[in-house]
Parts: structure tokens; C-alpha cells; sequence
């Protein structure tokens, strides 16, 4: 593939993340010519999502060699006077992740059937050594004969007792007409079970509950079913994200399920934090008194920019102490700062306040929720924006990468030169961070973020149907480390029946190992001894570095652009924030990722048909008016008139008054059928119209609330 690749391109894009793809999605829209290449054999890079089998094949690539070797390069046939050749780069070891290890939680199957079949042969040849074949012989006889007498009377026990219950039927139902069989059975007037069968349907019951045993081989052969996020992210239902994907018409690629729950500890309880109008008047963990205070402070959060006097001697303290200063109780606290706005103790009021803003915001968009999560994992939404690229002309290729960076006299980039050896001519070049070399690169700081990912046999609050959870866990230390944690059944698409997959996020520290610093949280939410909590069947841990403030190198020249990885965030913003402003620099005056033309509305018009409408129409145009006999004439004069003026630009695809409004942003993702908003585990896919709000205004009445608790009161 790499062979036949043309040489001249505009822009090529080194990685297949969010960012990288993008911005291809959005260049390749506006008519430029892309390369998009990974040297990974799979999409997605740093926001992949696997399945069981391929996340411990990427565990031994991540901190291994990935086999491409510098090409051979004859500088005096590749360059041109005054290009140099820069080298990168082309090892991966522990460059991005490290402290990996995974590890399997149950026993083997195989094993346990091994060891099972091994005991009851030992214990048969045991008891058939002790007898001599007559005595085996005459033993087995005997048996038969025994197991043919208890049959005989079982037998003639059930007809008695049948008898007796058709006769005991009969009496009464004398003055009734008779009922089929079937109803018979269900009757209420027959005789309870007796209490040896009772005891048998109730120990069927009670192991209907219990979880079902998994082993590592079961696992294994279920490995399909499982879509592991290395960077799991969720979408605000008003964030920026969302209206991207409306916008560019990209949300047909995908498909949303709804994050029916924000859950945390309090008081060393599992708890479900009222987070709506709805939560606030059901939950029986609030009183009335601290609903009125919650639905007072929310009203607030909504529209704190117009109440400035309210927060400006706090502006640039924490808002934990802001909201002391409200004189709530320590639930109400706990649940505005770590679970709605989700913010540190040294987060400033002014953030804390933006944050709220936007929870609410968010809430009542799409059901009674603020988040979304993608289908198949967060590793979706890459490959999203790649198809819209290839769409437009973007040109794929995996297991490729660059050897080297031609540079001119000017110290601008003019081309790239791929490990086949080949050149590639082009006007930018976009990489990830990973692509580019220490120097290549300013920042304000280098961090990385532990991650945790446990596969569980039951959730860590069981309810009757599936529940999507988040957590934001504070931390107990100092609470500027606090861990993000994220429950996925599986109707997310992400774990088979029965099993569950908890993502575990926090900033990480020091040298301390994933393992440890995700140790607190995992004791609270799994105990192996504890039957109320989850198992843990399988986990890994790995450790991701991320950088802060990520820019160019001084001497990079200014058309390499170098973006950065995930970090510790929950949501996408920042992610189409910093893609949007790099577009704005790179091509100035063009519109970012505009919604595409239906393809019912695209009119292709012929080159020879073109030419032959001219030639009509100047055959027409020499004639007099008075000579036009027939309608027919007119209507072709009309017709060739028209296809002329859209054969006038035929680079521009021409679309009917049928197409649908660009400047509308706020278009409602669609799905095949209208989403019922009652339904939290609502699935939000690509067709039906959904009721939103205008730019992700919360439609919920809060300040009407607060009356209705007052007037209860």
C-alpha cells in the first residue's frame, strides 16, 4: 500500500487518536489532500479500545519494539539544494506507557476439570480394589434388581396419589364445567408442594441469584465481546463534542447510550447522588431541609454569572470554601463538589462555578442525565472522524511511519520520508506526541495518570435492570488526586452478559505503581471475602504520560504541529477546543467540519452533456423571439439554460434547495426511533428527532422547584 502512494499531499497526519483524526476529518472537508498514517496495525492509538485477546497482545507491544527500521537514504536523490534530513524516532519502548501488568483473578478451567476427573477415578479404583470381579458381579445384580423393586413401588405410589387427586378434583368442581387440563394444574385449590419440594424450588431460586462461576478459558472464549478502553471518555449532552459531532454530521457513525447514574461514598456508604429534579424530590438519602438547600444552590450555579455579588470575594478561593460559606450540610457539599462539579479541593470558585454550569446545563438534553458514552468504547469516535476523512479523499495507511523530517533553508517542513524509503512532499505535517522527538517539543509539565481496568462479575450496586455508574472519588490524602471511576454493564457494548468493566482514573505521582495508587478505591468497590460486593475476575494497570501545555519546539519549524495525548480528564471539550483553534491557524476563513451534502441533493452533471447544452442554447440564442413555435422549445431553451449555470464550477459539488441548513449547529442527534426520556438506559444512535434544548440548556424549571419544596414545607 505504502508503495503506491502519490507524492504530494497538503498535510500528513502522523497518528490515528481523537485529535490527529480530527483534524484530517475537518482538512480533508475543506479540499485538502491528506495522509493519514499509524505505525500501529490498528486505529485509534493512544484511545484504542481492544477486545480480551488483542489488550494483552498490545501489553507486550506497548513496552517492546515495533519492528520498523530507518530506510536506507540516499540524500544527494531525495533532497533538494538547502534541505536537511532530521531523523526520528521510531522506538516505542516506554516511551508513552509503562508499569504494565495484567493479570487473571480466577482459576483455569481446565485445570479444575482436570483435578475434579483425577479425584473420582482415584476414588473408584479405590473402591473397586477392595472387591474381587464375583463380588462385582453378584454387587451389580443386586442393584439392578433393588432399582427395578423402588421403581415398581414409585410407581404404584404416583397412581394412588393421582387417583386420589383426580378424585379430590372431581368434588370440587362437581357444579362447575369442566377445565382443560392446563387449567387444572394452576388451579389454586390443588395441595401445596410438599415441603421437601419446596425446599428444592427454593434452593433453585437462591442459585438463580447468585452471579454465574467464570473461569479464565471461559474469559478467553468470550474474548470477542469485550471492547476495552485504554482512555475511557465520556460527552457532556451539551458539550462542545456532542455539537461537533451534530454539526459535521459524524454522529450517523455512532451510537450513544445514556449514564443513568452518578454514584459516591458517603459516610462509608455507596450512595446515588440526586443530581436532577427528579433525583433531588425521589431520594430518601436527602431531607427536606437539604433538598431545599440543593435545588436553592443549583438554581444558583445555573445562572451565577448574572449574580456576581454572590461569589466575588470567593472568585479566587477554593470552592469548597465557597460553598461552606452557603451554609450547607455536609452532604450537600460532598455531593455539589465531588460528584456534580467534580472538582479538587484546590479547584478555584470560579471553576467550580463554570463546572456546575455545565453539568446542568447538560441535564434533561437527552433523558435525565448529563452524560453520554459511546458504543464499543470511546475508541469509536477516532474511527468516526477517519471514515468522514476518507470520505473527502483522506488516504489511509497503517504499519507505516516516518524515518525522517526534510527541512528547507527557510526552517520550514517540506516533505517527510516514510520507512519504505519513500518522499512524501506536503505543506504540514500534524503528529502526536509520541511521534515527535524531545526537542520537538515544549511543555509546562510532563505527568502521567494511573489507570485500572477490572473485569467484575456483578456491579458494585446491583438494581434490576442495567445501570451505566460514574464516580469521582475524592482523595483521602490531600484531595488533589481524587480517582474517577467508571462502571460499564453490558449493554454498553463493552463486556458479555453477566460481567461488567470498571475503569479506574486518577493522576498519578512519584514512582508509585497503578497498583497501589488505585488500592484504596478497589477495597472499597470489591472484597473477594465480602458476598455484597463484586469479584474481581480479571484487572490491569498501566501508567500513561501525558504533558501540560504541550507546544512546538523553538527550532521546530512552524508547520509541524505536535498534539498531545489524554490525560486524566472525563470528558472531550478541551479535545475539540485545541482541534478547532489549530484548523482556525492552518486555514484561515474556512468553516470547521461543515455538515456534508445529502447525497439525494448532489447534481452531477456530465462534461459532453454540458457542451452539448451550449451548443443549444447558442443555437437557440440566434434565432428571433417571434420564431419560438411550440412550448416545447421554450421549456428546452429553459432546461439548457440551467445546465449550463451548474456546469459553471464543477469542482464544487452543487447541492438542491432540499439541502439541509449549515448554519444551524443545534440540529438534535437522531435516532431510528424517538427516544423515550424516561427510559434512562436509552440508546442514542442516528435517526429520530430528540427534543434538546437550545444550545444545551437545561429544560428543567429548577427555580419552580425550589417554591414546590417550599410550599411542601
Amino acid at each position: 500500500m505504502a508503495d503506491d502512494l502519490p507524492s504530494d499531499f497538503d498535510v500528513v497526519v502522523l497518528g490515528t487518536g481523537l485529535p490527529e483524526s480530527i483534524l484530517a476529518a475537518a482538512l480533508s472537508r475543506v479540499g485538502q489532500k491528506v495522509l493519514h498514517i499509524d505505525r500501529n496495525e490498528y486505529y485509534s492509538g493512544q484511545w484504542a479500545s481492544f477486545n480480551l485477546e488483542n489488550i494483552t497482545k498490545w501489553t507486550k507491544e506497548a513496552m517492546g519494539e515495533l519492528g520498523l527500521e530507518h530506510p536506507t537514504i540516499e540524500e544527494d536523490v531525495l533532497l533538494q539544494p538547502g534541505e536537511t534530513l532530521s531523523r526520528l524516532d521510531l522506538s516505542v519502548k516506554g516511551k508513552t506507557y509503562f508499569n504494565i501488568a495484567s493479570e487473571y483473578h480466577v482459576s483455569n478451567e481446565e485445570e479444575v476439570l482436570d483435578k475434579t476427573d483425577i479425584a473420582k477415578e482415584c476414588r473408584s479404583d479405590d473402591k473397586m480394589d477392595k472387591l474381587n470381579p464375583d463380588q462385582v458381579e453378584e454387587n451389580k445384580d443386586d442393584n439392578d434388581s433393588e432399582s427395578n423393586k423402588d421403581t415398581l413401588e414409585a410407581s404404584e405410589e404416583a397412581q394412588s396419589e393421582e387417583t386420589k387427586s383426580n378424585t379430590e378434583t372431581e368434588a370440587i368442581l362437581e357444579d362447575k364445567e369442566t377445565k382443560p387440563m392446563s387449567e387444572h394444574k394452576t388451579d389454586e385449590t390443588f395441595k401445596k408442594p410438599s415441603s421437601s419440594e419446596d425446599s428444592v424450588v427454593k434452593a433453585e431460586v437462591t442459585e438463580s441469584k447468585k452471579p454465574e462461576t467464570w473461569t479464565a478459558s471461559k474469559l478467553k472464549k468470550d474474548w470477542r465481546r469485550f471492547n476495552l478502553d485504554l482512555a475511557p471518555r465520556l460527552l457532556y449532552c451539551a458539550g462542545s463534542m456532542v455539537e461537533l459531532l451534530i454539526s459535521s454530521d459524524i454522529a450517523k457513525y455512532c451510537e450513544f447510550r445514556t449514564v443513568t447514574r452518578v454514584l459516591t461514598f458517603l459516610n462509608d456508604k455507596l450512595e446515588k447522588v440526586p443530581c436532577s429534579r427528579a433525583d433531588v424530590f425521589s431520594s430518601k438519602d436527602v431531607s427536606m431541609l437539604e433538598k431545599r438547600m440543593l435545588m436553592k444552590l443549583l438554581t444558583f450555579c445555573a445562572d451565577y454569572t448574572n449574580h456576581e455579588h454572590q461569589y466575588q470575594d470567593f472568585a479566587d478561593k477554593p470552592f469548597k470554601e465557597f460553598l461552606k460559606s452557603q451554609k450547607l450540610t455536609n452532604n450537600i457539599c460532598h455531593y455539589v463538589q465531588h460528584s456534580i462539579a467534580m472538582a479538587t479541593d484546590t479547584m478555584t470558585t470560579m471553576e467550580g462555578l463554570a463546572r456546575t454550569k455545565k453539568f446542568l446545563h447538560s441535564l434533561g438534553r437527552y433523558g435525565n442525565t448529563a452524560f453520554l458514552w459511546p458504543l464499543y468504547g470511546s475508541g469509536e469516535l477516532p474511527q468516526s472522524f477517519c471514515r468522514m476523512c476518507a470520505v473527502f479523499g483522506g488516504v489511509y495507511c497503517l504499519r507505516t511511519a516516518v524515518s525522517a523530517v526534510i527541512c528547507g533553508a527557510d526552517n520550514k517542513c517540506k516533505g517527510v520520508v516514510l520507512t519504505n524509503g519513500q518522499r512524501i512532499n506536503c505543506r504540514y505535517v500534524i503528529m502526536e506526541s509520541s511521534y515527535a522527538d524531545a526537542e520537538d517539543m515544549t511543555y509546562r509539565a510532563k505527568r502521567h495518570v494511573n489507570r485500572g481496568i477490572f473485569i467484575t462479575d456483578r456491579s458494585v450496586l446491583p438494581t434490576e435492570d442495567q445501570q451505566l455508574s460514574l464516580m469521582f472519588l475524592p482523595d483521602p490524602d490531600n484531595g488533589v488526586r481524587p480517582t474517577a471511576v467508571l462502571e460499564l454493564p453490558p449493554s454498553s457494548m463493552t463486556c458479555p452478559q453477566g460481567l461488567h468493566a470498571v475503569h479506574m482514573t486518577r493522576p498519578g505521582t512519584g514512582d508509585v505503581h497503578p497498583r497501589e495508587d488505585l488500592k484504596i478505591v478497589k477495597e472499597k468497590l470489591f472484597d473477594p471475602a465480602d458476598d455484597d460486593k463484586p469479584n474481581i475476575l480479571w484487572s490491569m494497570y498501566f501508567s500513561q504520560t501525558y504533558y501540560e501545555d504541550l507546544k512546538r519546539g523553538e527550532s521546530t519549524p512552524d508547520n509541524i504541529i505536535v498534539l498531545p495525548g489524554p490525560g486524566p480528564e472525563i470528558d472531550l471539550n478541551d479535545v475539540v477546543t485545541q482541534t478547532r483553534q489549530i484548523f482556525v491557524d492552518i486555514m484561515p476563513g474556512e468553516e470547521f467540519l461543515p455538515r456534508p451534502p445529502n447525497p439525494e441533493d448532489i447534481i452531477y452533471v456530465d462534461e459532453n452533456e454540458a457542451t452539448v447544452g451550449e451548443n443549444k442554447q447558442s443555437e437557440f440564442a440566434g434565432e428571433e423571439s417571434e420564431t419560438n413555435k411550440t412550448g416545447d422549445q421554450s421549456e428546452g431553451v429553459k432546461d439548457t439554460e440551467e445546465v449550463t449555470a451548474i456546469q459553471s464550477d464543477e469542482s464544487t459539488p452543487i447541492k438542491t434547495d432540499s439541502t439541509v441548513d449549515q448554519s444551524d449547529e443545534s440540529t438534535p442527534i437522531k435516532t431510528d426511533s424517538t427516544v423515550d426520556q424516561s427510559d434512562e438506559s436509552s440508546t442514542i444512535t442516528a435517526d429520530s428527532a430528540v427534543d434538546q434544548s437550545n444550545d444545551g440548556e437545561n429544560k428543567q424549571d429548577i427555580s419552580s422547584e425550589v417554591s414546590e419544596i417550599e410550599g411542601s414545607k
